[in-house]
């Protein structure tokens, strides 16, 4: 399994595959958790790291009982095709 860490001093979720770095940036304010961009690089689509990084995020904000401010595209598209349960 492809592990995600969660970088808090660069406010953002890291998957490393072979050298190359997947993230997904954020940023948390008080109560708000906000999920700005999501980066796959080109070498590494097709693996399901953008989806890996949208869900790790998503469920860290509801275990922290944080309100979920989406403003990334690819995140808001996930979300729409995998509504909460």
């Amino acid at each position: 399994m492809t592990a995600v860490r969660d970088n808090t001093d660069a406010s953002r979720f890291e998957i490393d595959v072979d050298g190359q770095i997947a993230h997904l940036d954020y940023e948390r304010k008080g109560n708000e958790f906000s999920i700005l961009h999501t980066e796959v690089p080109t070498a590494l689509r097709r693996r399901g790291l953008g989806t890996l990084l949208a869900k790790t995020a998503i469920e860290a904000a509801r275990a922290q009982g944080l309100r979920l401010k989406v403003l990334c595209p690819f995140v808001r598209d996930y979300r729409r095709t995998h509504p909460e349960p």
